[in-house]
Order: C-alpha cells, then sequence, then structure tokens
C-alpha cells in the first residue's frame, strides 16, 4: 500500500519563484509570507513583457517626436527580432510591491525610448514615453505622449476605434440602457485611481468599458494579480489533497496499472522547475510527473 511520507506543493512553488526573483536581484525578509512573495511574483508577471518576436501595428492617432526616432527605432528592432524589452519597462519595477496604475485600469504599458543603457540596467528616460500594449503575436503602438499621460482617456478610446477586439470582453453590453450619469475627467479619474476605485469610461455615447487591465481590488492589488495568486494556490493544494487521499489512484491514472517501479511505497514528492516546465519529483523511487499550471 502506497504512503505518502511528505509533499507540499505550495511551500515547493514559492521556494521555486523565491529564487527565480531572487536571481533577477530582488531580495526578501524573514517577514515576508508565502502569501506576499506570490503576490509580488504575479505583479511581476504582470508588469513584465515576455520576450518573443512580435509584429508593431500603430494606431490612426501615433505620432512620434522626430528627436526620439532613434530610440523608437531601436525599440522596434527589439520587439520584431524577439529581444528584451524589460530595460524600457518603468524603474518602480525595481521594488516588487510598487503598482502601475495605468496597467492595473487599461492593461496599457509605457516604455521609454531612450538610446543609452544606463548602469541599473534600464534605458536613459526618454520624458516622451511609448503607450502600448500587447498579445501573443502583435505589439500596438497607441501613442508616444508626455511622462505622466496615465489617464489620457484618448487611450483607451484609441484602442477602442483601431483593436476593440483587444478590449471586447471588458466591454458593457447594454445596447444603450446603461450609461453613467456623470463621465469622470482625466484629472478625476487619477484621483479615483489612487483611492482603488474601479471607473467605467464611456468612449462614445452608450459604449462603455470597465477596466481592460483588470482594475484594482479594495487592498490596491491588480485584481488579475489576487486572481492567479488564489487560483494557484487551490490549485496546487486541490492536488496535493488528491495525491494525499489515494496516491495508487493517481499513479495508475498517470502511468497505467503497472507500478512495479515503485520499490519503495513511502512516497516523498517535491515540486521542481526543470527547462521552465514544473514536474513533480517523486524522492524516493526517481520518477517524475510533468505538470501544467
Amino acid at each position: 500500500m502506497l504512503t505518502i511520507r511528505s509533499i507540499n506543493l505550495f511551500t515547493d512553488w514559492i521556494g521555486i519563484v523565491k529564487a527565480e526573483l531572487e536571481n533577477r536581484g530582488y531580495s526578501f525578509t524573514e517577514n515576508d509570507s508565502y502569501e506576499v512573495i506570490s503576490i509580488r511574483y504575479y505583479n511581476y508577471l504582470k508588469r513584465v513583457i515576455p520576450v518573443k518576436p512580435r509584429q508593431i501595428i500603430k494606431s490612426d492617432i501615433f505620432n512620434c517626436p522626430v528627436a526620439l526616432a532613434p530610440g523608437l527605432a531601436a525599440l522596434e528592432s527589439k520587439i520584431q527580432t524577439g529581444q528584451d524589452t524589460f530595460p524600457h519597462l518603468s524603474r518602480k519595477l525595481k521594488k516588487l510591491d510598487e503598482r502601475d496604475d495605468l496597467l492595473y485600469d487599461w492593461g496599457i504599458y509605457h516604455l521609454h525610448l531612450g538610446t543609452a543603457l544606463e548602469n541599473d540596467g534600464y534605458m536613459r528616460r526618454s520624458g516622451p514615453v511609448l503607450f502600448c500594449l500587447y498579445d501573443e503575436t502583435h505589439f500596438y503602438f497607441l501613442d508616444v505622449m508626455p511622462h505622466g499621460s496615465w489617464t489620457k482617456q484618448e487611450l483607451l478610446r484609441s484602442i477602442h476605434r483601431n483593436w476593440p477586439h483587444l478590449i471586447d470582453d471588458f466591454r458593457i453590453k447594454s445596447n444603450g440602457l446603461i450609461r453613467p450619469e456623470y463621465n469622470v475627467t482625466d484629472d478625476e479619474l487619477g484621483g479615483l485611481r489612487g483611492v482603488n476605485v474601479n471607473t467605467i469610461i464611456e468612449v462614445e455615447p452608450g459604449l462603455i468599458y470597465a477596466s481592460p487591465g483588470g482594475g484594482f481590488t479594495a487592498s490596491g492589488h491588480s485584481v488579475e494579480v489576487m486572481q492567479r495568486h488564489w487560483n494557484n494556490k487551490e490549485n496546487l493544494e486541490e492536488f496535493e489533497g488528491k495525491i494525499k487521499a489515494d496516491p495508487e489512484k493517481l499513479l495508475k491514472s498517470v502511468y497505467g496499472s503497472d507500478l512495479s517501479f515503485i520499490s519503495n511505497p513511502a512516497l516523498s514528492f517535491k515540486l521542481v522547475k526543470v527547462g521552465g516546465k514544473y514536474q513533480l519529483k517523486e524522492l524516493n523511487n526517481d520518477f517524475s510527473m510533468l505538470l501544467n499550471f
């Protein structure tokens, strides 16, 4: 009869992602809980852009000052050839707890267009910045605007005009029956974000969007970040529970009825990451299972 000697998947996962962040130069204290580390990890993932080649499409309002054209051209080359855009991101990424209100609310990134890499690994700040968003295959350039244009509703209207499919899931489909009593100004929007209020935006009469970036929780975290944190924790705990309840049943679902390769019935599992993929490794019999999450 197979028994479980040790298994703690969420603890193992925390160890993996903590090491990944430490390898990127981040640090933690002994007082940082597993929940804090998990939230910081997903906040990091939301704020960085996965590296892969993408095509570039520009909006109907896109314009770049001549002085920034060399920086824009260099960034475009990185995007098209699949190089890392991390140096162009906000220096606030130095702190894992920092928030990006524009990204949380509308899902829009801002990238700096400097051409000189400074000692801290970030490009020299460029004043005006590129406002953009991306998917698996494309980068969508909205405009180059002054740094601090975080609440310009024209950015959201531009996404709607040019690529409405990117934010269709966040459109409030009411056939014009629901409209805000008052349309907030750009300045008011900044104040509302500051106190974690999610605001609907009417981009044209009767056409309303609600936080394409996912919005804010009452605590000021990204809704998407918190959802990913809780879903991952619950999924790991649920899977761990299934293993503990009937390890033989689970292993037979993976390997078939013949478990003769297991010589030690006392099983000790550890979650590991190899080549970018998670594996559940059994330490006493030296076998492993690939996990997808």
